[in-house]
């Protein structure tokens, strides 16, 4: 026979030695052991948490519903959430919330009913489940609009060439200012869907190796000229960069409208920080796409000290025509131009 002390060794070895969290509690559900995995999900230590109530790892609104699972199981022995699997949401130390996956099994130990939770984050899942629909989204909506902007440019050809061949027929005093409006007009409908044609990925790139802290100062050069003396613009440029294949052209248009936002953003003055840096895309990277090969990369950030987007904002900040800003304070055009030039030329764009 294995002694009473060796079966709680091997116990407590199995569960520290377990990836995913584990907790056993009473019936009442107060703590009875928990493993280090656990203590680090939720951010406490081991010790303070024996003893304590599991409601202090949910929600308040889950904490209720679980108090009434137990006690209708203890009751009734129906099989809710016992033996079962589920999606729930785990309340950290900090405050924050997090998804997670909890399977309970029951027992009974010396006439003693226990329950043994096992649990799962999930975070990184949801987010790698979010960054595949987000990207099939933005892919969906790129091809729509490629095809839309190439279609609208055909029309826009033959209706330009239309007005010149009147414009140059001998027009009278009458009508060359009419055909005038409608020739800048067209010209306008042209450069809209040229922008529509960066996002889907279908303007002609002229890459070349380049190093982004050049093109960058030479572009912070212009900026603070425009965004006005109320702006700060500060920098941070690693020692060392690696060179990069871009279109420098795309690039300094790029930076203009991530730079031009942040100054929105920031309403009547503050500090814009653009910041370079090699960085290495590998596995413990969460990216927002899923498709962005691991490897070296050159990141370019821009911050302001401006309130933020929402997370909706965030959801949405790469799709044509949405933006922030009151009507008429922008074409929502801006970042989605980014974000096409930057995926057609084999990077990546997050927003924080």
């Amino acid at each position: 026979m294995v002694h009473t002390a060796t079966n709680s060794a091997i116990l407590h070895a199995i569960m520290d030695a377990a990836v995913d969290a584990m907790i056993v509690s009473d019936q009442g559900g107060n703590i009875l052991r928990i493993n280090a995995a656990a203590g680090r999900m939720f951010q406490y230590d081991v010790a303070e948490m024996v003893g304590q109530s599991v409601n202090m790892l949910m929600p308040k609104a889950l904490a209720v519903l679980h108090d009434g699972f137990m006690s209708h199981h203890i009751e009734t022995g129906e099989k809710r959430i016992i033996d079962t699997g589920r999606d729930v949401e785990g309340l950290r130390r900090d405050g924050s919330l997090f998804p997670l996956h909890l399977s309970v099994g029951h027992s009974a130990v010396e006439g003693r009913r226990i329950f043994v939770g096992i649990l799962h984050d999930l975070t990184r899942r949801k987010a790698t489940e979010d960054a595949l629909s987000r990207s099939q989204r933005l892919d969906a909506i790129g091809k729509m609009t490629g095809g839309i902007a190439h279609d609208f440019n055909n029309l826009l050809t033959v209706i330009v060439g239309n007005l010149e061949l009147l414009e140059m027929r001998g027009a009278n005093d009458r009508q060359l200012p009419l055909i005038k409006d409608a020739l800048e007009a067209a010209e306008m409908g042209a450069d809209l869907t040229t922008r529509l044609s960066v996002f889907a990925r279908r303007s002609n790139l002229k890459p070349v190796q380049s190093d982004l802290r050049v093109l960058c100062t030479d572009t912070l050069t212009l900026l603070k000229r425009t965004i006005g003396a109320s702006y700060r613009i500060r920098t941070d440029f690693a020692a060392e960069l690696d060179p990069v294949m871009i279109d420098p052209v795309q690039l300094q248009s790029a930076l203009m409208n991530l730079a031009l936002n942040a100054r929105d953003a920031m309403g009547s003055g503050g500090e814009l920080l653009v910041s370079i840096a090699n960085v290495v895309i590998d596995d413990s990277y969460m990216a927002q796409e899923t498709d962005i090969e691991p490897g070296d990369y050159v990141r370019l950030s821009v911050s302001d000290d401006g309130a933020g987007m929402g997370l909706e904002a965030q959801r949405r900040a790469f799709e044509p025509f949405f933006t922030t800003k009151e009507e008429g304070g922008g074409t929502g055009l801006g970042l989605a131009m980014v974000y096409g030039f930057v995926r057609q030329s084999g990077g990546h764009c997050d927003t924080v």
